[in-house]
């Protein structure tokens, strides 16, 4: 996922980034417990970096189908707390299932890189979208906004907080859907609990983030989305300075205003002032939100019709209207042979996997190689998802959200007691060796 820039923050630093000096072979082999190749990727071009990964394109060569591959360097995850962020990102992506969100669909590794597979957002990010067009209509602005309110809504159903929404991190695919995306700061959030990592980036980290005294919630995520919908109007951040510390302090006294230059209509500046409150119980809930008059003016279709103004191009491909007519389908369930071949959706990639330190046994053994084996990282493994267990999707119905909390895990059971101690997913623990 290209475009990440935020990371762990204090009031002094705005983010931290680790660079790999090894970039990862050029062809990527997938192999299973046995040792056996199972699948084979090419690496394609750079997409981007961010965090302790770097992002490549990675096509399986079996079947041309196209990934965007999260690379991480295993030399990076020496200290524990750098090996819990990934297996925390890991276990959260894989169990959200929604539309708006970018598909996780399996890791791996090898002796060298821990590789996560997600679904490729061909069109980049709103960032770079907004670079180009400078500011958005109002039309636009709704129609990102609530396809990211309906992935949010999602999310927190499942207690799930995101903690970096931000227009880097709101992915374009092919057909211009928006998709929430990089993990790597959510968190589960039981009922009542307040987290209290300073975590976040810069121009879009709540106030109650920064204070840390009274912790923070889903409320993090709705001042997010203030910010976010400020930004694509105005075309900057609300609190965006030369240095962080004035940013902060800007955040923190809630001191912005609209440029009088700029034609923003009343309910949309009405709707940012109600998001953008110091106090997190005077934000509007997500339900609130979507009923704002700034929302209910929009046109009825615009969830799924994306303004044809923000097209980069001066046509939507061909394709769009003839996907949403001949395949109006759970876009979670797979489809048959016959519709996979004809074009509408790549076929469904083999189930996903995890191995090598991620799984019982660890190192394939092989004395050859010994010279060449990480440094030993003596920590559970996160675990492979059932994912022959039905998706979790958005309802239709009135009752929009159905899984229960008890559900959000993977069927099958713990093989051992360090993993069921730390809530990893039902799977064989294993250990990095």
């Amino acid at each position: 996922l290209a475009g990440r820039t935020g990371c762990c923050v204090s009031p002094v630093e705005t983010h931290v980034t680790i660079g790999m000096d090894i970039p990862p072979p050029e062809i990527i082999t997938e192999t299973n417990d046995a040792g056996q190749v199972v699948c084979t990727y090419h690496k394609g071009r750079f997409l981007g970096k961010g965090g302790f990964a770097k992002v490549y394109e990675a096509t399986v060569v079996e079947t041309g189908r196209i990934y965007a591959a999260k690379v991480i360097d295993k030399k990076i995850l020496t200290k524990p707390k750098t090996q819990a962020k990934l297996r925390t990102e890991i276990k959260i992506h894989s169990t959200l299932h929604h539309k708006h969100i970018v598909q996780f669909d399996r890791y791996f590794e090898d002796q060298a890189n821990v590789y996560i597979l997600l679904e490729l957002c061909t069109r980049q990010t709103l960032m770079e979208l907004l670079r180009q067009k400078k500011q958005f209509s109002e039309v636009e602005a709704q129609y990102v906004m609530l396809q990211t309110l309906d992935a949010v809504k999602y999310m927190h159903a499942n207690s799930v907080i995101h903690r970096d929404l931000k227009l880097g991190n709101l992915f374009l695919s092919e057909n211009m859907e928006v998709k929430i995306g990089d993990f790597g700061l959510a968190a589960e959030v039981e009922d009542g609990e307040r987290k209290r990592t300073i975590c976040g980036t810069p121009n879009y980290i709540a106030p109650e983030i920064l204070d840390g005294k009274q912790g923070h919630s889903f409320e993090v995520d709705v001042w997010s989305l203030g910010v976010i919908l400020y930004t694509l109007l105005v075309g900057r951040p609300p609190f965006e300075t030369s240095d962080v510390k004035t940013t902060y302090k800007k955040i923190k006294t809630v001191n912005y205003s609209f440029p009088e230059s700029l034609p923003i209509s009343s309910h949309a500046r009405h709707l940012i002032r109600r998001i953008l409150q110091s106090q997190p119980e005077n934000r509007p809930s997500l339900a609130d939100m979507e009923a704002d008059p700034f929302f209910s003016s929009a046109p009825l279709d615009l969830l799924h019709n994306p303004p044809w103004s923000l097209w980069p191009a001066a046509q939507p491909p061909a394709t769009i209207k003839r996907v949403h007519a001949e395949a109006p389908r759970d876009p979670l369930r797979p489809l048959s042979g016959n519709a996979a071949a004809h074009g509408l959706m790549a076929a469904p990639a083999p189930a996903p996997t995890a191995k090598g330190p991620w799984k019982v046994g660890g190192y394939d053994g092989n004395k050859e190689n010994q010279h060449n084996r990480p440094p030993a990282l003596d920590w559970p493994a996160a675990a492979a998802v059932d994912w022959t267990a039905a998706p979790r999707y958005r309802s239709p119905s009135p009752q929009r959200y159905t899984d229960a909390r008890a559900d959000r895990r993977p069927t099958g059971h713990f093989a051992a007691p360090e993993a069921q101690a730390q809530g990893l997913p039902e799977s064989a623990a294993g250990r990095w060796t």
